[in-house]
């Protein structure tokens, strides 16, 4: 499969989107998950086994130069998740005074073979990248027309100020930056507080964390229009307590119920689970996100989150 020269002029007709600094035509039809400090767009079909992850990440301060930058992107992005070669064959280019290096490697995730392919933008002090896994050339031509409509904005390059000064200090392992409500979901647009008033295929989970040690977890989900008939409406409680030991949390249950519109109410199975945690700081975003990594995915985050840094973990943002 070769990527490197596909980037041909096709035509866009979909609204455009912005992260950070990246303006893009999001692809038609795929399914969007948005995660600290980066945008997922997904399309698979399961009848053919051909899938294709494309993964928008915000803009960070340059490393000095757009060799320095795509040599730390490739080994976050490309290296560590994926064991791949260190010292890819690239290609560059200089579009609209941003320096543009790409390169492809194949990679093989428990036995299913695909390619990564990483587009990083090194210009006027900041940086971004672009990945794309796939495993079929008919996503080629949808991956076209997307890098054709990145634009990337320099004026908001140029205003972005640093880090809050009083900001909680990323992987300090501090227990009272750890104390609040931490929290993610799909399809965020149709979540408003702690439940979903409307849309489909949504869901959202949070952790509550407590000064003294306990802690509350919530999920909720719901699958067509809420209110409507046919519409199925899921949630999940759980307390219990937490304890900390320098970079590993165990969360221990107390009590765990599940309640379904179409179940009722029943009660969990009390999981235990250490993980190592840690608060890192995207700086594009100017945001944090509580990052969870135990050693297998459990019953009560579920998948893991889709974070190239931090590869079978799961990712929460604050939550006010």
């Amino acid at each position: 499969m070769h990527i490197l020269y596909f980037l041909a002029a096709q035509p866009v007709f979909c609204q455009a989107e912005t992260l950070d600094i990246v303006q893009y035509t999001p692809p038609k039809g795929w399914t969007k998950t948005t995660k600290a400090g980066a945008v997922v767009f997904v399309d698979a079909d399961k009848t053919t086994n051909t899938f294709c992850v494309l993964t928008i990440h915000s803009g960070t301060v340059s490393a000095g130069s757009a060799e320095n930058d795509f040599a730390a992107e490739w080994k976050n992005f490309v290296v560590k998740p994926h064991q791949a070669e260190n010292n890819p064959k690239t290609e560059t280019e200089i579009k609209d005074g941003w320096t543009v290096i790409s390169a492809n490697t194949p990679i093989e995730t428990d036995g299913i073979k695909s390619i990564a392919f990483l587009v990083v933008y090194s210009g006027f002090g900041k940086t971004t990248s672009i990945l794309a896994i796939l495993n079929s050339d008919i996503y080629i031509k949808p991956l076209a027309a997307f890098m054709e409509s990145i634009k990337l904005d320099k004026a908001l390059i140029a205003s972005q100020p640093p880090a809050p000064a009083n900001a909680p200090i990323a992987n300090s392992y501090d227990p009272a930056s750890l104390v609040g409500k931490w929290g993610n979901g799909i399809a965020g647009n149709t979540v408003s507080g702690n439940s979903v008033t409307y849309g489909s295929n949504a869901s959202q989970k949070y952790y509550q964390f407590n000064a003294d040690g306990s802690y509350r977890f919530v999920y909720s989900g719901y699958s067509g229009l809420v209110g409507s008939a046919g519409a199925f409406h899921i949630t999940t409680q759980e307390e219990g307590v937490y304890s900390l030991n320098g970079d590993s949390i165990t969360i221990t249950p107390r009590k765990s119920q599940t309640n379904s519109n179409s179940g009722g109410l029943k009660n969990n199975p009390l999981e235990t689970v250490t993980y190592r945690w840690t608060i890192h700081y995207f700086e594009g975003i100017q945001s944090y996100a509580l990052i969870l990594h135990p050693d297998h995915q459990t019953n009560r985050d579920g998948p893991f989150d889709y974070v190239l840094a931090f590869p079978n973990s799961y990712s929460y943002s604050p939550i006010k």
